[in-house]
């Protein structure tokens, strides 16, 4: 809800956060110490690699097949799987097929 700028009960400093943000597009305090590290900020693409829809749609599918499949013919749908085996074809995808 944050995200769409639609909060019920914000306090002084989310109103400020939110003023401050919407006025200059700073999202930090001037003084404040951002927590995150140097090198995520940073992209670090191989040369000659360029991304594909099938790296985004065929695990979808797959976690989409597994979940609901798992649950149709184990009557418990299995979560792991759902979530591991896309995660590894997309790893595959990426360092083999492109």
């Amino acid at each position: 809800m944050l995200s769409l700028n639609v909060s019920c009960f914000p306090g002084k400093g989310l109103l400020k956060a939110q003023q401050r943000a919407s006025r200059t597009g700073e999202l930090d305090n001037p003084g404040a110490i951002p927590i995150s590290a140097p090198e995520l900020h940073a992209n670090h693409v191989p040369t000659g690699y360029s991304a594909s829809i099938v790296e985004f749609f065929v695990p979808l599918f797959l976690l989409m097949f597994i979940s609901v499949g798992s649950f149709i013919w184990l009557v418990s749908p299995q979560v792991n799987w759902a979530l591991e085996r896309p995660l590894m074809l997309a790893i595959s995808i990426a360092l083999l097929w492109f």
